[in-house]
């Protein structure tokens, strides 16, 4: 109990510092478009955090279709990582359609778990409490699941793809005028990629 309730304070205060920065943020004037993208970043972790504080414990157990739409907000994470970099990264203005494109997987997941209230085969198989399976998970949700994982590694080489080409042009480009120092980036990202890539192993042995 004690431990639970210390989890939830780190949580609570993770969740505050990702609205408070997103607050000084949104107060920035001449916000550039690295600026916005990053405030619906720490939005969004902020809800995560705060959400998975203090119904965790709750919700694997009683909640299978909620829960799993909580697993699906995973794949939102390297989206808004590779947002973030191209964004800094890349001179030009990528489309919005082009942007909304990475988000396709988390909108089918949800979907997909929508649709299955409507479904009791569907809904029994859907749950995240391995210690008590009942029935056998639908081949879909189990599609979407490997999906969540492979998603972090997955953008996690888009981005260091998009570094490459930044490389590349300056580089090939004398007159190239990106001289942000992006070292620090490269570290997150770097950081980004082995913590998903050991979290996703231990929990993919712990489920399955």
């Amino acid at each position: 109990q004690l431990k639970e309730q210390s989890m939830e304070y780190v949580y609570m205060i993770a969740a505050f510092n990702a609205f408070f920065f997103a607050l000084l943020l949104f107060q920035k004037k001449g916000k550039a478009r690295h600026d916005k993208i990053l405030i619906f970043w720490l939005i969004y972790l902020g809800l995560y955090t705060g959400i998975y504080g203090f119904y965790s414990h709750n919700l694997f157990e009683n909640f299978p279709l909620l829960s799993g739409s909580f697993i699906s907000l995973f794949m939102l994470h390297g989206p808004f990582l590779y947002l973030y970099i191209s964004a800094l990264v890349l001179k030009r203005s990528v489309p919005l359609s082009r942007n909304l494109i990475h988000f396709v997987p988390f909108f089918l997941f949800n979907l997909y778990l929508l649709s299955a209230i409507f479904s009791s085969e569907i809904s029994r198989g859907i749950s995240l409490d391995h210690a008590s399976p009942n029935f056998a998970p639908p081949f879909l949700f189990i599609i979407f699941l490997c999906l969540t994982v492979l998603s972090g590694p997955t953008y996690f080489l888009l981005s260091i793809q998009l570094f490459r080409k930044l490389d590349t042009n300056i580089s090939n480009n004398f007159s190239y005028s990106e001289n942000i120092d992006l070292d620090w980036l490269r570290k997150l990202v770097l950081i980004f990629g082995i913590i998903w890539s050991v979290l996703m192993i231990i929990a993919s042995i712990y489920h399955v």
